[in-house]
C-alpha cells in the first residue's frame, strides 16, 4: 500500500515518526509506574492515534502508515531490549490489542466524518429546494 500512494517520501517519513513514537512509548511505559493509573494499551493507542491523525490524511494513508510504523517500531523495540538480554515476543497480545484499537478508532472516525459530510450535503440541497417561509414584499 505504501508504494502505491502519492507523496511516498512524506508517508515514509510519517511511518518513521510513528515507528519512533511507538518504540519510545514502549520504553517509557516500562520505566514509569504509569500503568498503575492507566492501562498501557490505552496509553499506546491514544498516543499513536493522535500521531497518525496529525501526520496523515485519508483512511488508507493513515492505515498504511500506522501499520508499517507500528510493525517496524515493534521490531526496533525487540532489537533494543535484546541487547540487554531481555526476551520479548514480537507481535504479542499487547501489540495486537493496540493495533485493533487504533484501526477501529481510525475507521470509526472516517465513517463519522463521511456520514457528517453526506448529511451536510443532503441538508444543503434540501434548503436550496425549499420555498422561503416569508416572501419579500415588492416596494
Amino acid at each position: 500500500m505504501q508504494t502505491k500512494m502519492s507523496r511516498k517520501f512524506f508517508h515514509v517519513f510519517a511511518s518513521l515518526t510513528i515507528m519512533i513514537g511507538y518504540t519510545a512509548v514502549l520504553i517509557w511505559e516500562n520505566h514509569l509506574p504509569i500503568k498503575h493509573f492507566f492501562p498501557p494499551a490505552l496509553i499506546n493507542s491514544c498516543f499513536l492515534y493522535l500521531l497518525t491523525v496529525i501526520m496523515t490524511t485519508g483512511l488508507w494513508n493513515r492505515l498504511a502508515c500506522l501499520l508499517l510504523g507500528m510493525a517496524a517500531g515493534e521490531l526496533i523495540y525487540s532489537l533494543l531490549i535484546a541487547n540487554y538480554a531481555i526476551s520479548d515476543m514480537i507481535g504479542d497480545k499487547r501489540f495486537l490489542d493496540s493495533v485493533l484499537m487504533i484501526v477501529a478508532s481510525i475507521v470509526c472516525q472516517d465513517f463519522i466524518l463521511s456520514l457528517r459530510q453526506k448529511i451536510s450535503i443532503r441538508f444543503q440541497t434540501s434548503i436550496t429546494k425549499s420555498k422561503p417561509l416569508f416572501r419579500k414584499r415588492a416596494q
